[in-house]
């Protein structure tokens, strides 16, 4: 079986009604929803994973603090892949091209270069993602003046 996240959403979008046009009227009020929804989801899966964190520090990692965070990681999932959907960003073609910037990241050495703190920093070949490219002439309809 196929995985396909955005079917998914699709699927659950059409059973609960999730318009996928809009009127002009709508747009400020759908984005400003879905802003909500995301923000509400990352608050929920940042609470997952400090209460991950301070286990880990104790080394009490249970089963429970596991399931909490995978819910919460596809929750926020869900509701990116519904932004996407509903405000006609192709998300799959969007996160190839920033995977392929992400790539240009590694140092002259093929390696990752990384901060203190492990985080992967820009190497001397990184190479910015080029959205609009994906973007446009693709995407019309909610971004066009109605």
């Amino acid at each position: 079986m196929t995985y396909d996240p955005l079917a998914r959403v699709r699927q659950f979008h059409d059973a609960v009604g999730v318009e996928r046009e809009h009127t002009s009227a709508d747009r400020e009020n759908l984005v400003l929803l879905r802003r909500t929804l995301i923000e509400e989801e990352t608050r929920e899966a940042a609470v997952e994973l400090t209460r991950l964190a301070r286990r880990v520090g104790r080394r009490q990692i249970g089963r429970s603090a596991r399931i909490a965070l995978a819910k919460e990681l596809a929750d926020l999932l869900y509701v990116t892949y519904g932004t996407a959907d509903v405000l006609h960003i192709p998300l799959d073609q969007v996160f190839e091209e920033v995977h392929r910037s992400n790539m240009s990241k590694l140092g002259l050495d093929g390696r990752p270069v990384r901060r203190s703190d492990g985080k992967i920093l820009k190497g001397p070949n990184y190479r910015e993602a080029d959205v609009e490219s994906v973007l446009y002439p693709t995407v019309s309809g909610f971004w066009d003046a109605a």
